[in-house]
């Protein structure tokens, strides 16, 4: 990636990236609280529902976005300064491995193992061409739908059309057995009965061909990373119509979702062949709104530095993120699970819980980074990026961090 790239020389820190982030920590709140509240009825299901048409799987693409871009700009600025990465950034992954592990085994969350891994090939592809890496995009899209679709008429030139949908079913009913007495485990009273039906669950998931398919993270991964080449994140004004476009286009992908494809069409004898087919193997998904939401933001913020200066609560908890993405975790998890307080919120009150938390989050990271440089999980991970023990107030830091903006 070249620094000389459309934004011009990149800057330790993008302040918008962490705004970004910390909207994202929020909307991710929001999800994992309606997550755990009990079943809606109008006001309360309809809380529900727009948090899962807004938000659900949009937050978590959004982040990994900007997960994309923080390390693309790791891995500039260790090029331009002349300085091994390859080795620092295994250490990373290692690290935020580590986190990934505690935050599934522990309070149940699954993101951070993924984003560990997927962040792997990123050191071979950040140097391949635009075109190259619009490609790559495309094709791990498509991925897991092509592996469905291909087992599918696999399934159908060996077995015949009836015998392939009974395969298929009988893998999605043992799917959800396996599913279900994970959902009973872990409402015992219990917290080692719990932890222990987690990490078998873990076990199994990881053993699935489908989970190791590029379909999700590493699809924004790249996009965060080609958002930075072409200068995006850092002059938006000055790629209006591109972010539109993107805007457009995801608000549409987002609409034929959940208002076109529910509509009766044309069936193929093969479920498992139909569906990745009516999607348009992955290319049609809810998830792309995350392009909407975002590129409002970014802008917004670029046009009226009245509402950068608005948004910017959203900052502290953004340089944050690994650190809150924790806490959330686990405060989620002690409050609403039966070895915890036991507490069901009702979905009306969703967002009510969901903003004392967040801003209990902000008023921390606030009066931390006031301190501090780093957050404590951000700096344990740059402790072991860096392979040694780093200063962390800031009255020890004389100056410019090594690695910024993750």
């Amino acid at each position: 990636m070249s620094e000389n790239a459309a934004g011009g020389r990149i800057s330790a820190r993008i302040a918008i990236l962490d705004v970004l982030r910390g909207m994202a920590l929020l909307g991710m709140i929001l999800v994992h609280f309606s997550d755990r509240a009990g079943a809606g009825t109008g006001f309360g299901a309809a809380v529900q529902g727009t948090i899962e048409y807004l938000l659900s799987s949009k937050a978590r693409a959004v982040f990994a976005m900007l997960f994309g871009a923080g390390f693309a700009i790791q891995l500039t600025l260790a090029a331009r300064r002349g300085r091994a990465f390859t080795a620092p950034f295994l250490r990373r992954l290692a690290g935020l491995a580590v986190f990934g592990v505690a935050a599934e085994a522990a309070f149940g969350y699954d993101v951070l193992i993924g984003y560990a891994f997927w962040a792997l090939p990123l050191l071979l592809l950040w140097r391949w061409p635009t075109k190259a890496l619009l490609a790559a995009v495309v094709f791990c899209a498509m991925s897991y739908d092509l592996y469905d679709a291909g087992l599918g008429c696999y399934r159908w030139a060996t077995m015949g059309a009836n015998g392939a949908n009974a395969a298929a079913e009988a893998t999605k009913e043992h799917n959800e057995e396996i599913r279900e007495a994970r959902r009973e485990a872990i409402v015992s009273e219990s917290y080692s009965e719990v932890r222990a039906a987690r990490i078998r669950h873990m076990r199994w998931f990881y053993t699935q061909p489908f989970s190791w398919t590029p379909w999700n993270e590493l699809v924004f991964f790249l996009i965060g990373m080609l958002a930075l080449r072409l200068g995006v994140w850092q002059k938006p004004l000055e790629h209006r119509r591109l972010i539109v476009g993107f805007m457009v286009g995801g608000a549409l992908a987002w609409a034929a979702e959940h208002l076109l494809l529910p509509l009766p069409w044309p069936a193929l004898p093969v479920e498992q062949v139909e569906q990745p087919v009516r999607v348009v193997f992955g290319l049609v998904r809810d998830s792309w709104l995350a392009f909407t939401l975002a590129g409002a933001v970014l802008l917004l913020t670029a046009s009226s530095q009245r509402w950068m200066s608005r948004l910017s609560i959203f900052e502290a908890p953004g340089r944050m993120a690994l650190t809150n993405y924790m806490l959330q975790a686990a405060v989620i998890d002690v409050v609403s699970s039966h070895y915890g307080a036991g507490l069901v919120f009702p979905p009306a009150l969703v967002p009510v819980a969901a903003m004392v938390l967040f801003l209990a989050q902000v008023l921390f990271s606030q009066w931390w980074l006031r301190r501090f440089q780093f957050g404590p999980a951000e700096w344990v991970l740059r402790c072991i990026t860096d392979g040694h023990r780093r200063p962390v107030r800031r009255s020890q830091i004389p100056g410019m961090p090594h690695f910024e903006n993750v």
